[in-house]
C-alpha cells in the first residue's frame, strides 16, 4: 500500500541539491523476499522524503525523488518511485521493494496485511470507487481511471494478522519460510483465492481469517496443508481498523 502524504519523510544524510517538499511517499508492506532479512515476514513502513525538483532524480540510487509534477501515478515503468514500491523479489541495485533502505520494521509481529475501501454508500470494495456505477471498461482500468480521485471513499479498512514471538519461533522451527507461507493462506479481500466467499460486509474478511486460525489451531494444518504447530496458531490474533478520509 503506497500513497503520497503530507507527513515528514526520511532524507538520507549528506543528500544535497534540490528543495525539500512537505510531502513524502509513504508505503506499507510485509517483507517476503529473503528469510535472512531481519524484516522477513514483518510489517515495514517507508516514508521517503520528496524534493520538489529532479536534481537528485536517479532511479538507480537512494536519492530523494521529485514531486513537482503531481498529480501522477506512483507505480509504472519510468516512474521514479516505482523501484521503491515494486512487489518483485529481486534486488535491483538495492532499489527493489525488498531492498529499499528507507523501509523500517513497524510491526514485528504482523505477518499478514490487507486493505480495502468503505465507500460513502456503504459498499465495501477493493477499488476506490463503485464499479457498479458503470460497467464499461473506462472504470475497470486502475491504471487509467476517471478523474474522481478518492471522492467516493469514506474510509480505508486495514486488517492485520499478528503472531507473538513464541509462536513465530515455533513456525520457524518447521521452516524459515513457514510464516510467509502461512500468510498466503489468508485470503485477499476480494478474490478469497477461489474460496467463493467475496467479502461484502464489514468483518467478513476478518472472520474468514479468524476461521482459518481456529481450524489450524485444532488440526495443526493450514487450509493448504501447511504444517503449523497448534500452539503457534493459538498465538495469532486478527485486528482491523478503519481510517476515515477527509473528502467532500
Amino acid at each position: 500500500m503506497a500513497f503520497f502524504s503530507a507527513v515528514p519523510g526520511y532524507y538520507p544524510s549528506g543528500s544535497t541539491g534540490g528543495q525539500q517538499s512537505p510531502l513524502s511517499l509513504v508505503a506499507y508492506r510485509v517483507t517476503e523476499s529473503n528469510s535472512n532479512d531481519p524484516a522477513y515476514g514483518r510489517l515495514v513502513r517507508m516514508a521517503k522524503g520528496l524534493r520538489w525538483n529532479a536534481l537528485e532524480n536517479n532511479p538507480n540510487s537512494n536519492s530523494p525523488y521529485p514531486i513537482v509534477f503531481l498529480p501522477q501515478t506512483i507505480a509504472g515503468v519510468g516512474k521514479p518511485w516505482n523501484p521503491a514500491i515494486t512487489n518483485d523479489n529481486v534486488c535491483n541495485n538495492g532499489n527493489s521493494s525488498s531492498c529499499d533502505q528507507d523501509y523500517e520494521v513497524i510491526g514485528p509481529g504482523v505477518f499478514r496485511f490487507e486493505y480495502y475501501y468503505l465507500l460513502k454508500n456503504g459498499f465495501l470494495t477493493d477499488w476506490p470507487w463503485d464499479r457498479r456505477d458503470n460497467t464499461n471498461d473506462d472504470r475497470f482500468k486502475i491504471s487509467d481511471p476517471p478523474s474522481i480521485g478518492l471522492s467516493q471513499v469514506e474510509s480505508i479498512g486495514v486488517a492485520i494478522a499478528v503472531i507473538d514471538p513464541a509462536g513465530r519461533a515455533l513456525l520457524n522451527a518447521v521452516s524459515p519460510d513457514q510464516i510467509v507461507n502461512l500468510a498466503g493462506d489468508f485470503p485477499d479481500f476480494k478474490s478469497a483465492h477461489g474460496q467463493g466467499n467475496q467479502s461484502k460486509t464489514i468483518g467478513d474478511l476478518e472472520n474468514q481469517w479468524k476461521t482459518i486460525v481456529e481450524s489450524t489451531a485444532k488440526t495443526g494444518l493450514s487450509p493448504s496443508g501447511l504444517v503449523v504447530p497448534p500452539e503457534a496458531a493459538k498465538t495469532i490474533r486478527i485486528y482491523s481498523r478503519y481510517f476515515d478520509l477527509k473528502t467532500l
